[in-house]
C-alpha cells in the first residue's frame, strides 16, 4: 500500500530539560474499516517506531497540528510521539456528524493497529480532557502493548457525574451557564440519542449520548500497567471523592496514582515546566524510561 508521507523540521522547546530539541514530523495514514485516519509521528534523529506516545487529545475540531509539541519531551527518551487526526475536520458540516465516541474510537484503533503492524511494541497513552474518557478502553483493548496511561483532567466517575456536580457547583461551562437546566437535556438527549442536529453546548445529542453513561471503572481496574491521574485542585468534579476512590483502588492493588496541583482547574497549562517533569518522574519510577536515558 502507497503511503504519503511528510517530512518536515519542528523545533520544540523541551520543557521538562530546558532546552529545544530538533524534531521531525512523519504524516502516515492508517487504513480503517470506515475511512482511512491520518496520524504525526515526531521524532528527534531516528525514527523508532518500537516505543511510541500516542497523543489524545481533547474536545474540540482541532487539527493534529494544533498539538505538536505535546510530549515532545518523550523524544528524548527514546520514544515516538503520535499525534493522531480527527476524522472529517476539515469539514465542519461531517465533522458535527461523525463527532462521538465510537468514532474516535475507530480512529484511534486504526492508528495503534498501524502502528502495531510497523513495530511498535510498548505504546504509553497520554490523553487529555475528553480524551481521558477515550483512553482508559484504549488501554484495556491493547494491554499486550500499553506499557502506562497519563490521564491530564482526567476522571474516575461517569461523564453524566461529572456534569452533574459542574452544574450545581457552577463549575467549567456552567460557570457562564448556571441557570441551564441539565436534568431537562439529559432527559431530551435519552429520548432522541442518535439526533445530530440536535444540539447541547455546541455538540450534537448523538456526541453526547455516546459518551454521558461512560464509566471507566472497569477498565481502569482491570489495568496491569501504571496510571497516572493528574489534575487541577479546582477540577470539574469532585475531586475529593476522586481522591477517596483512587486511594481505595491502591489498597486493593490496583497500580494507579495521582497528582493534584493546588489552586488550578481543568487546565494545567499553569503547571508549565513542571507538568512534563513529573510525568517523566512518574514513568522513570515505573521503568517506562530509564532515568540513564534522560
Amino acid at each position: 500500500m502507497l503511503r504519503k508521507i511528510w517530512l518536515l523540521v519542528f523545533v520544540v522547546l523541551v520543557s521538562g530539560c530546558g532546552s529545544s530539541v530538533n524534531m521531525q514530523l512523519r504524516k502516515d495514514t492508517a487504513p480503517g474499516a470506515l475511512n482511512p485516519v491520518s496520524y504525526f509521528t515526531g521524532f528527534s534523529g531516528t525514527l523508532n517506531r518500537e516505543q511510541t506516545v500516542l497523543f489524545i487529545r481533547g474536545t474540540g475540531r482541532f487539527p493534529a497540528s494544533h498539538d505538536f509539541g505535546m510530549g515532545a519531551e518523550a523524544t528524548l527518551v527514546g520514544f515516538s510521539v503520535v499525534y493522531p487526526q480527527k476524522s472529517y475536520v476539515d469539514d465542519e458540516e461531517q465533522y458535527y456528524r461523525h463527532d462521538h465516541r465510537e468514532q474516535r474510537l475507530h480512529d484511534l484503533c486504526a492508528v495503534i493497529d498501524d502502528l502495531i503492524a510497523h513495530g511498535a511494541k510498548r505504546i504509553l497513552l497520554l490523553a487529555d480532557s475528553e480524551g481521558t474518557l477515550l483512553a482508559p478502553e484504549i488501554a484495556a483493548r491493547y494491554s499486550r502493548y500499553v506499557c502506562g496511561l497519563v490521564c491530564i483532567g482526567g476522571s474516575v466517575f461517569t461523564f453524566e457525574e461529572d456534569l452533574r456536580y459542574s452544574a450545581v457547583h457552577e463549575k467549567g461551562v456552567f460557570a457562564q451557564t448556571g441557570n441551564l437546566d441539565l436534568q431537562k437535556h439529559i432527559a431530551l438527549i435519552a429520548k432522541d440519542p442518535k439526533n445530530i442536529e440536535k444540539d447541547l453546548l455546541g455538540h450534537s445529542y448523538r456526541f453526547w449520548s455516546s459518551y454521558l453513561h461512560y464509566d471507566p471503572t472497569g477498565h481502569l481496574k482491570s489495568l496491569t500497567c501504571p496510571v497516572l491521574f493528574l489534575n487541577g485542585e479546582n477540577d470539574d468534579l469532585d475531586m475529593a471523592k476522586q481522591t477517596e476512590i483512587i486511594h481505595q483502588w491502591q489498597t486493593e492493588g490496583i497500580p494507579i496514582e495521582q497528582k493534584v496541583y493546588p489552586g488550578l482547574g481543568h487546565e494545567l497549562k499553569a503547571v508549565g515546566k513542571a507538568l512534563a517533569r513529573d510525568i517523566l518522574a512518574w514513568a522513570q519510577s515505573h521503568r517506562i524510561v530509564n532515568s540513564a536515558d534522560h
